[in-house]
C-alpha cells in the first residue's frame, strides 16, 4: 500500500507542471492556446496509436464507442476553455488561489452522481462540498495586499468560470463510468475523445486567428508542449493509474484522487509563495485550507 500512496503522491506533484506552465505563459504573455492546440493534437495521435495497438476498437460495439467518444470529446472541449480562462485569471491575480479554485471543480462529478445517478449523499461528503464552496468564497474575498490591481479582484470572474468549466469537464469525463455499458471502455480510448475535443475547440476558437497572424509557435511554445506531453504520459501511465491499482488491492482506491489533487493544490500554493513571491491573506489561507480538507472529505465513500 505504501508504494501506491507514494505513486499517487508523485502524480500529484507532477500535475503541478500544468499549473506552472499556465502561470509561466500568463506572466510572459505567451499564447497558451497554441500550447493547448499542439498538446491536444500530439496526445490524441499518441492515444489513437496506442488504442489501435491494444485492440480497443474491436472490444465494444460501435454505438458504445461513439457514446463514450462524444462524452469525452465534450470534456475535452470544456477543458480547453478551462485553461483559456485560467490563463486570463493568472495574468491578473494570485496564481496559487486561482489554481486552488480551479481544482475545486472536481465537485462536478460528485454532484452529477447524486442528482442523476442516485449516489448516496453521505453527510461527510456533503460537509466536504460545503467546505469547498466556503473555501472558494473566502479565497475570492481575500486580498493578498501585493498590488491595487489584485486587490480589485478583477481576476475572480475568469477564475470562477474556470472552476465551472472544470466541473463540466469532470462530469463529461466521468459520465462513462456511471453508465454500465460504457464503463468497460479503456482509459486510453477515452483519452482519444478528450484530446480530440480539446483540439476541436482550439481549431474553432483559436486556429483561424493563428492562421491569419501566421503564428504557429516558437521555441518556448514547443518546449512547453514537450514538457506537458511528458507530464501527461508519466503522470497517467507510470504514476497515477499504477498507484490507484495498488491502492485498490488494499481496498483504498478512494484515496487516490484526494491525495493527488490535494498534493497538486498544496504544491502549487507552495510554488506561488516561494517562486512567485505571492502573499496570501489570512482569509485566503483559511479558504485554501477549507478547500484542501473539503477535497479529502468529498472523496470519502
Amino acid at each position: 500500500m505504501l508504494a501506491g500512496l507514494l505513486l499517487v503522491f508523485l502524480a500529484g506533484i507532477t500535475w503541478n507542471a500544468e499549473g506552472i506552465c499556465v502561470s509561466y505563459c500568463a506572466s510572459r504573455k505567451l499564447n497558451f492556446d497554441l500550447v493547448q492546440g499542439w498538446l491536444f493534437l500530439a496526445c490524441a495521435a499518441i492515444s489513437l496509436v496506442c488504442s489501435l495497438l491494444a485492440g480497443d476498437f474491436q472490444s465494444h460495439p460501435s454505438e458504445v464507442l461513439w457514446h463514450a467518444f462524444i462524452s469525452t470529446s465534450l470534456a475535452g472541449t470544456a477543458n480547453f476553455f478551462t485553461f483559456v480562462m485560467a490563463s486570463r485569471a493568472m495574468a491578473k491575480g494570485p496564481n496559487g488561489l486561482i489554481w486552488a479554485i480551479l481544482q475545486s471543480g472536481m465537485i462536478g462529478s460528485f454532484l452529477m452522481g447524486i442528482l442523476f445517478f442516485h449516489e448516496d449523499p453521505a453527510v461527510v461528503r456533503i460537509t466536504g462540498l460545503l467546505l469547498i464552496i466556503a473555501g472558494i468564497f473566502l479565497m475570492g474575498m481575500g486580498k493578498d495586499g501585493a498590488t491595487d490591481r489584485v486587490a480589485k479582484n478583477d481576476w475572480l470572474p475568469a477564475a470562477l468560470l474556470s472552476f465551472l468549466l472544470v466541473a463540466v469537464t469532470h462530469c463529461f469525463c466521468t459520465y462513462p463510468s456511471f453508465v454500465p455499458e460504457l464503463a468497460g471502455t479503456s482509459s486510453m480510448f477515452r483519452s482519444i475523445g478528450m484530446f480530440f475535443g480539446g483540439f476541436l475547440a482550439f481549431s474553432v476558437f483559436s486556429l483561424p486567428r493563428q492562421v491569419r497572424l501566421r503564428e504557429f509557435g516558437s521555441a518556448k511554445i514547443f518546449t512547453i508542449v514537450g514538457i506537458l506531453i511528458a507530464e501527461k504520459l508519466v503522470a497517467s501511465y507510470l504514476l497515477f493509474f499504477p498507484g490507484m491499482d495498488r491502492l485498490a488491492l488494499h481496498h483504498a482506491g478512494g484515496l487516490g484522487f484526494p491525495i493527488g489533487i490535494g498534493v497538486c493544490v498544496g504544491g502549487f500554493s507552495l510554488y506561488s509563495l516561494v517562486f512567485l513571491k505571492e502573499r496570501i491573506s489570512k482569509t485566503g489561507l483559511a479558504g485554501l485550507c477549507a478547500v484542501l480538507i473539503g477535497i479529502v472529505m468529498i472523496s470519502i465513500k
